[in-house]
């Protein structure tokens, strides 16, 4: 007998008991079944849970005695009911049969809605009971009918054991990382942004080298510049790496950050390095440092000295030793402080002295590099996990000498990296102690080794596996109780340890980190059970295996472990977008002939679309599946090229095993638009198949134990059901608080994790371009308010500066910090804040008073208001980190992202700002465009290009540079691609004052030298261009670079160009009949609106068409040309008279057919084409235009075609020219219309 059997056992005994005490009451006259049990019975609710209290019935017999004469089935009351349930739930069509105490059938009955009632059943007495359903086990019951009025009866399915009881809830091992956080929680991978700032004044620190050693093997990783803004990111840090930052810059004291390591996590990592600067005031204490180099008794002159602090490997002094191997100098500090120092010399082994405190000297015995005292120390890498050599491995050399008294080994080379066999080579004395540590990501290694005298020597180091700590024990799944079990874990098949647990105990196993532990559990009479999980380095980790009765395990169960993410291991607690996790389960089934597992993701409407199952492991022996939301099943499995909706996967006979789903989130799925989440929905069940029934787990009580159709294991049988949220990258929800930042600027919003910003520096609102940043918040409490809520608000000062915040309260000033009435909130009215910094918190209190809140715990819905932060992006930089956060009491949630800024115009550094813009006549570009469009000139000449005759002119690059660092040598450079912008001229003035000689131009730039510069000095600089390449993208570059004894400081803007061509008008192929002095446009006018073009050249006209002549005669006074406008845009066109001598009256516009004619030029503005006619027959024309005898007049208009609410436009002249050559012997012209 099974588990669930021995409880369903117990429970039947327990309601007997609980009837049997009921008919007590009632042969004790006390009615509780008409008055207690039948109210609650007849609605399908068992009585027992219902009256658990029974005290409350003893207690309240003695009121229905005093009232209560009669009951059970009396002669007035012949009413007999029976309920019949079957898997809790009430069963209709059940057959009910009544029987006498001879065993003879006296009636017979159907149950509805679960019930069948009788009549009349004679004077009563213990009758049977009898109940059948097909499907399950008949039962009976005797009954005492002059004691009970009804009676329940339950079935128990007759081909299905007891389903598998539901294992109770997973204790949960706690998830190391949760995408709320920000959506790099799930990479293997971190960057440290380290930022350097002035201990006394929070300056920027500049110029700065950055330097970044594995804490554990005091390997270098990474060193970086950081100039002028004071901070420098490292990319690509492998999570778990412990590391310490090093930092130098001239004027401050070097910074040694050995004490303080910083274990990387994933996405961003932050360092302050507080520097302080070198002044009087923090050098009043001094002391003396006296050092003597010497080899065998002989002082080493120019031998190079560093003194250090005491664990430190950043040097305070650096400097050289005399001709008689001294060095002396002075140092900040006094007696007590502890230093070393170093001695480096071409030919010698690098060495130490002994720690000191000065003013002691102190000797450093340095060995000579020869063939006899030096060896080549070959080390070779190897991976623990397989042996293998390991490329790119960081490589120190540590030394034990040459001071017998010192016992701290001393580095004696630099970081190389092992090569491709896993190698690298090192040249050390001979016979000398030596220590070689080894770094590579997270991991480390390290070795021992006193070397011989030989001169080619070897050692091998083992790149190690970092540890982890599992500390197990075990419970019941089913009644949770601890349990005693015994645990082994494996990796890769590879057992790492294994301990037993007692009762209400744990025990501990030492495994590896950040690798797939299989964590196996076992227990007597309970079924073993296997589960995986990734600790990460030095994690203790907790971890509770609930474990099955082998007893209780009837047919299938599938305990659910977690969702996973697959990059990392972790359990998380919700998804990200276009990510993949993996489902992980416990699956083990009893006495199958097939066992099965069903997954599904979503419901089955397309609208659900959230992600897919992309793998399955272990691979199934065969296996259903659908890419659709179809519940026809295709035959096959599921991978990343074919996702699937749902998968159920088969395997023969009995299972205990992991198993695994990969689930991939679509990067487009459907997110609802208030909260920005989406749903996954993961369905599972599973089954075992015996002959031709399916025993599902849960049970389904629609399909029992039938196959159905079309898929045999039921597509919409009962699940279970997970559901997660899927997060965007705008929202973080924690402690049920939803906090949103959206970025827009200028029109363009997102994305919101890396907006790209354009930088306001040098700007200021009101300025013509000053666009502000807009970052607008949203808060959604899915809690109450308290009377405490505050929203923060920080980003690095050098990167953003906040102006001012909205708050969605009227009057905040007024309402901040008070009590009082109802507040009006959320409305367009909004007060405004002035922040004027980096950072800020803002006291939201008093939104419990706005009259539109009501508290989530009587609503169920959040409370949402909104606001916007406004801010000027300032430095140009390619990551700056921004962090929001809103607290409600003692709960809080924290939304961090970055965003990008860049100047199109600018490059500033630590030495020098340097600005540009460009511009050209006739071109409505904006001059910071990205990239600008200048204009093809190659076809005008050298004086159109001077004299401003040609179509567009020189391209102007007008330029700024501002120092930032007094230098007494200074460049400015100048550079193009002369084959697209071909320089022609150059002027520079300092402070006004023009610089000469004039540099020296070539054709791509110039180079000039103009000197000394102190802080704050700027040059101005124009330079003209012609613009020679023709629909081709372009850089430019301007550089100003300081020289010092420190080398060249090079600040240089790149500036992105593209060089159009102008459209060329379609040709005519007509010939004029006048000279084309008097008609270019050959007889018609074509026009033509290009709206791809940059403004400025979108409207052209045929034949770059400028001058119109037509012709009239005393016999024929009037003439016409078509037109035809090109405007598959349907652009808004007008035209304007620009020069009238009286006879713009005698034009009309007609269609292409003549008809439709009206006064006016609209022929050359009106879609299609048309006809332009003179006409002076009309009757708008003045008479003094009219033909008269053998007399016509001259005619000539100039009208402008513009686009409306452009200046943009073409002119064209249009003359009508007399031809008197043909007279007519008429007063009157013969033709008088056209």
């Amino acid at each position: 007998m099974g588990l669930g059997e021995t409880l369903s056992g117990f429970y039947k005994g327990i309601e007997d008991k609980w009837y049997d005490f009921l008919d007590f009451l009632q042969s004790k006259n006390v009615p509780v079944y008409k008055t207690l049990i039948e109210p609650i019975e007849s609605r399908g609710i068992p009585s027992l849970p219902a009256y658990a209290l029974i005290f409350v019935l003893l207690i309240g017999a003695v009121g229905f005695v005093a009232f209560v004469t009669t009951g059970g089935l009396g002669p007035g009351q012949r009413t007999f009911r029976v309920s019949v349930y079957g898997g809790g739930e009430a069963l209709n069509g059940a057959t009910v049969m009544i029987l006498n105490e001879k065993g003879e059938i006296i009636a017979t009955n159907s149950t509805v809605e679960g019930n069948a009632y009788f009549e009349n059943i004679g004077a009563g007495g213990v009758l049977t009971v009898k109940v059948s359903k097909e499907g399950f086990e008949a039962a009976e019951k005797s009954v005492d009918t002059n004691a009970r009025d009804s009676v329940r009866i339950d079935l128990e399915s007759a081909e299905v054991i007891e389903p598998t009881p539901e294992p109770a809830p997973e204790a949960e091992e706690g998830d190391w990382t949760d995408p709320k956080q920000n959506p790099e929680a799930e990479s293997l991978e971190g960057r440290l942004i380290v930022v350097l700032r002035g201990t006394a004044d929070n300056a920027v620190v500049g110029n700065a080298t950055v330097r970044v050693y594995n804490a554990r093997a005091s390997t270098l990783i990474a060193e970086e510049r950081a100039v002028g803004v004071g901070s420098v990111t490292f990319e690509h840090l492998e999570v778990d790496t412990s590391v310490v930052v090093k930092a130098e810059a001239n004027g401050y004291l070097p910074y040694d950050g050995s004490s303080k390591p910083i274990t990387i996590r994933p996405g961003m990592n932050n360092a302050l390095v507080s520097m302080t600067k070198i002044t009087q005031d923090n050098i009043s204490d001094t002391a003396t440092v006296r050092i003597s180099v010497v080899e065998s008794g002989k002082p080493v002159a120019a031998a190079a000295i560093k003194v250090y602090l005491v664990n430190s490997s950043t040097p305070l002094l650096v400097g050289t030793t005399d001709a008689d191997g001294f060095y002396s100098a002075v140092l900040a500090g006094d007696a007590t402080t502890i230093y070393y120092a170093s001695a480096t010399k071409t030919g010698y082994f690098v060495s130490y002295s002994d720690l000191f405190n000065p003013p002691a000297a102190q000797n450093i015995y340095m060995i000579p590099i020869t063939a006899e005292t030096a060896a080549s120390l070959s080390v070779h890498v190897t991976d623990e996990e397989d042996d293998k050599s390991v490329a790119g491995a960081a490589t120190i050399v540590f030394g034990y000498f040459p001071n017998p008294s010192g016992t701290t080994p001393w580095p004696i080379s630099e970081t190389v990296s092992t090569n491709s066999n896993g190698s690298a080579t090192f040249v050390v004395p001979r016979s000398k102690p030596v220590l070689v540590n080894v770094s590579k990501g997270n991991r480390v290694g390290t070795a021992y080794k006193s070397l011989d005298d030989s001169a080619n020597q070897s050692m091998d180091v083992v790149l190690a596996l970092n540890n982890a700590t599992l500390v197990a024990a075990a419970r019941d799944m089913i009644t949770n109780q601890s349990i005693g079990a015994s645990f082994t874990a494996d990796y890769n098949g590879t057992l790492l340890s294994s301990c037993a647990s007692a009762p209400n105990g744990n025990c501990t196993l030492a495994v590896k980190a950040r690798r797939p532990i299989t964590l196996n559990a076992s227990a007597t009479g309970y079924e073993p059970r296997s589960t995986e999980l990734t600790p990460i380095t030095n994690e203790y980790r907790f971890v509770e295996v609930s474990l099955i009765l082998s007893d209780a395990l009837n047919d299938s169960i599938l305990g659910f472990d977690g969702l996973y993410a697959a990059t990392n291991g972790q359990k998380i607690s919700s998804a990200m977008l276009g990510h993949t996790y993996y489902s992980q389960y416990y699956f083990a089934t009893r006495n199958a002939n097939m066992s099965g597992v069903f997954e599904r993701i979503g419901n089955d409407t397309a609208s659900s679309r959230v992600a897919a199952v992309t793998s399955i492991m272990p691979p199934a022996g065969f296996a259903y599946s659908s890419t659709s939301f179809s519940a026809q099943p295709q035959n096959g499995s599921c991978s990343p090229s074919r996702k699937c909706n749902w998968i159920d996967a088969q395997y023969y006979g009995d299972r205990s095993q992991l198993m695994k789903f990969n689930v991939t989130i679509d990067s487009d799925a459907p997110v609802d638009p208030v909260t920005r989440k989406a749903q996954l929905r993961i369905n599972d069940r599973s089954y075992v198949t015996r002959l031709d029934s399916y025993l599902r787990n849960p049970f389904d009580d629609v399909l029992g134990v039938a196959p159905s159709t079309p898929l045999p294991s039921g597509f919409t049988a009962k699940v279970f059901e997970r559901n997660y949220d899927v997060l965007t990258e705008s929202t973080t929800c924690q402690n049920g608080i939803c906090l949103s930042l959206r970025f827009c600027q200028d029109g363009k919003c997102g994305p919101d994790y890396g907006f790209n910003a354009t930088s306001m520096l040098n700007m200021e609102p009101g300025d013509e371009g000053y666009a502000q940043l807009e970052i607008a918040y949203k808060v959604e409490l899915y809690t109450d308010a308290a009377s405490a809520m505050n929203l923060t608000f920080n980003a690095d000062p050098l990167y953003l500066f906040v102006t001012n915040v909205s708050v969605p309260i009227q009057g905040y000033r007024m309402a901040h910090g008070g009590s009082g009435g109802p507040l009006v909130c959320n409305t367009p009215d909004t007060s405004k804040v002035t922040i004027n910094s980096n950072s800020f918190t803002l006291d939201l209190s008093a939104m419990t008073r706005c009259s539109d809140y009501v508290p989530y715990s009587q609503s169920g819905r959040a409370y949402t208001f909104t606001g916007v932060i406004f801010a000027k992006p300032k430095t140009p930089t390619s990551r700056t980190d921004v962090t929001s956060g809103y607290a409600v009491g003692s709960v809080s949630t924290k939304h961090e992202t970055w965003m990008q800024i860049n100047n199109n115009n600018g490059a500033y550094s630590d030495y020098a700002d340097v600005e540009a813009v460009l511009s050209q006549p006739n071109n409505t570009q904006p001059q910071d465009a990205n990239p600008f469009e200048a204009v093809y000139t190659g076809d005008c000449s050298d004086l159109q290009l001077q004299d401003g005759t040609c179509h567009h002119g020189l391209v102007k690059i007008a330029f700024r540079i501002s120092a930032q660092r007094g230098r007494g040598q200074n460049s400015i450079a100048l550079e193009t691609n002369p084959s697209h912008l071909r320089v022609i001229s150059a002027e520079l003035r300092k402070e006004g004052e023009q610089l000469l000689p004039p540099p020296i131009v070539q054709e791509g730039g110039f180079s000039y030298d103009v000197g000394a510069m102190e802080q704050g000095d700027e040059v101005s600089g124009t330079a003209y261009a012609v613009a020679v390449g023709q629909d081709v993208y372009s850089q430019l570059r301007v550089r100003h670079t300081a020289y010092d004894s420190a080398g060249p400081h090079t600040t240089e803007l790149s500036k992105n160009v593209f060089v159009r061509s102008i459209p060329t008008p379609a040709d005519t192929n007509m010939t004029s009949y006048f000279d084309p002095s008097l008609d270019n446009c050959r007889g018609r006018i074509n026009i033509y609106f290009h709206p791809e073009y940059t403004e400025g050249y979108r409207l052209t006209l045929g034949d770059n068409c400028t001058d119109l002549a037509m012709r009239v005669t005393p016999v024929f006074p009037a003439d016409a040309v078509t037109t035809e406008l090109f405007n598959d845009a349907l652009a808004t066109l007008q035209y304007t008279v620009l020069d009238d001598d009286g006879s713009s009256g005698c034009y009309e516009s007609c269609k292409a057919d003549g008809t439709g004619c009206r006064a006016g030029f609209s022929a050359v503005v009106t879609k299609g084409e048309n006809v332009l006619r003179y006409n002076s027959e009309l009757a708008t024309c003045p008479t003094k235009f009219r033909a008269r005898a053998n007399d016509v007049s001259y005619s000539s208009v100039k009208i402008k075609i513009a686009i409306t609410g452009s200046t943009e436009h073409r002119n064209v002249t249009i003359r009508v020219l007399p031809d008197l050559k043909y007279r007519s012997l008429f007063v009157y012209p013969i033709v008088t219309t056209y």
